[in-house]
């Protein structure tokens, strides 16, 4: 079975078993299996709730489906789109674990001469981003950055089948750091995270809920991508508008 669907099937049937214990549906053959699934909580004995939230918990932070090293390797031994011979390099995402923001763009160009690992996005555009990020208060040591795409194609441009494969692997990532918000910069990451088909000129300006790692969803953002703000910049007053939305939110 392919992996990324097999992924996805366990994050489902995970989630439709947290709906089961909130409507109170808890008694399943083989239940003590099924507790690693999912956060177990009955509103009828909190205290019971609490000690299987801390195992879970515990749990979560050894397994590497919910593990940021688990990620990283998994990701770095990954060729389900782009065999390592056909790629650059690949660009891990980087910031804190428990980051304020977590900010997810397209896929990575570094420049001719640029190792990948030196960059996020491209170095002008990671220059834009910090400008960015510094107009909302927010340092880069509070936000996580990455990319829907993970690999440096050595043409420059991977094929469109690359962002629905890797997607899995960011799926991972935001249920690893469970981030209150997330800015999608760029037309693929805007329209993974928010499911529409819609161009991003009609995304953008607006909060999108993402319920992909259970629990509370988090709150999407679309705005345009650094690359494309460099080629268009009377742009740059709608990604400002956007940016203090997304300010105020998180300074509630």
């Amino acid at each position: 079975m392919d992996p990324l669907l097999l992924g996805d099937l366990t994050v489902q049937v995970r989630d439709l078993l947290r709906f089961h214990q909130r409507v109170g549906i808890i008694n399943y053959p083989q239940k003590e299996h099924l507790q690693t699934l999912f956060l177990s909580r009955s509103q009828n004995d909190v205290g019971r709730g609490r000690r299987q939230a801390t195992a879970t918990s515990s749990q979560k932070s050894r397994n590497p489906q919910f593990s940021m090293v688990g990620i990283r390797k998994d990701i770095a031994q990954c060729e389900q789109c782009m065999p390592k011979v056909h790629r650059l390099g690949q660009v891990f995402g980087r910031g804190p674990d428990h980051p304020r923001l977590m900010v997810v763009g397209d896929l990575p160009r570094p420049a001719e001469g640029i190792a990948p690992d030196e960059v996020i996005f491209g170095t002008e555009e990671d220059n834009m981003l910090r400008r960015m990020m510094a107009a909302i208060k927010l340092s880069m040591d509070e936000v996580y950055v990455c990319n829907v795409v993970k690999c440096v194609a050595v043409d420059g441009q991977p094929d469109k089948e690359c962002a629905r494969r890797c997607f899995f692997h960011l799926k991972r990532e935001i249920a690893a750091l469970r981030p209150a918000f997330i800015l999608a910069m760029g037309e693929q990451a805007a329209g993974l995270l928010t499911g529409s088909s819609a161009p991003l000129v009609r995304l953008r300006g607006r909060f999108y809920a993402y319920s992909g790692v259970g629990g509370s969803p988090v709150r999407i953002m679309p705005t345009f991508h650094p690359r494309f703000l460099l080629q268009h910049v009377e742009m740059k007053q709608m990604v400002w508008q956007d940016l203090q939305m997304l300010q105020r939110q998180l300074n509630r």
